[in-house]
């Protein structure tokens, strides 16, 4: 559902299937954001082409909303304001962005763009990590774990515990062979339930690239292994290796506190 018509410079995009926008916080967004076109998540249309030339989108939801959001958005000129209402909100931590609403809103309002990193696995962005190998099934398995019946969850906790170590061969930035269990590329200190990975930010150009504990600052690399191991990016399922990996440094115009 889209509220106005036409094209757009202010433009609100959020979740109201979220638990944490109930309609206190909806009416509280339309009193702040009254001269906003505001388009329901997921939308049933093409929204980004609603916008004018340089628009200001703002998302308030959950990680899901936030990351798709961010991802329409990247390598555009629009400015992003972030209100996150979702459980973990790493991208927000990162950037000390509020997750207090209030303070969030004031952030938008009274902040300015700045640039961001993204990473990108192929053709897909990502805002906190790319995960290959054992790493990324556990999270997935974490996101996953509240939909399955308890023997489902059983069977699946000892198939990852029955991982073994894979042959990896990295190209581009590192030229580095090996086998470890999991490579993860990260975008953000703290991934999936907060679990801390780093100390790399989204205002830096680079992503940070950790290997049996060894971390590289890297901006493009190809991960090839031996056999073909799963890949995620964020919560996505990306199928298996190889693929490459890359920043899109500056890529998002992320609305910061002034």
């Amino acid at each position: 559902m889209v509220t106005g018509t036409g094209r757009t410079h202010k433009l609100l995009v959020y979740s109201p299937a979220a638990g944490s926008l109930d309609d206190a916080v909806q009416e509280r967004l339309r009193a702040e954001f009254a001269d906003f076109t505001f388009v329901e998540f997921p939308p049933a249309q093409d929204w980004l082409a609603l916008l004018e030339e340089k628009a200001t989108v703002v998302a308030c939801g959950g990680d899901g909303t936030i990351a798709a959001v961010a991802r329409v958005l990247a390598g555009t000129p629009h400015a992003y304001g972030i209100l996150a209402r979702g459980t973990f909100n790493n991208f927000a931590r990162s950037l000390d962005l509020p997750t207090d609403l209030e303070e969030a809103i004031r952030v938008v309002k009274t902040g300015r763009p700045r640039p961001c990193t993204l990473g990108k696995v192929n053709d897909h962005g990502f805002l906190e990590a790319a995960a290959i190998g054992a790493f990324g099934d556990a999270i997935a398995f974490g996101e996953a774990a509240k939909d399955l019946h308890y023997g489902e969850a059983l069977a699946r906790l000892r198939e990852l515990a029955a991982q073994t170590e894979f042959e990896y061969r990295l190209s581009g930035d590192l030229d580095l062979s090996g086998r470890a269990r999991s490579i993860l590329i990260a975008n953000t200190p703290s991934i999936g339930a907060l679990i801390p990975v780093g100390k790399k930010t989204p205002e830096e150009p680079s992503l940070e690239l950790n290997v049996k504990g060894d971390r590289h600052r890297v901006r493009r690399v190809r991960i090839e292994t031996d056999p073909p191991v799963s890949v995620h990016a964020d919560t996505a399922d990306l199928g298996s290796t190889p693929v490459e990996v890359e920043t899109m440094a500056g890529g998002l115009q992320v609305i910061l506190p002034s």
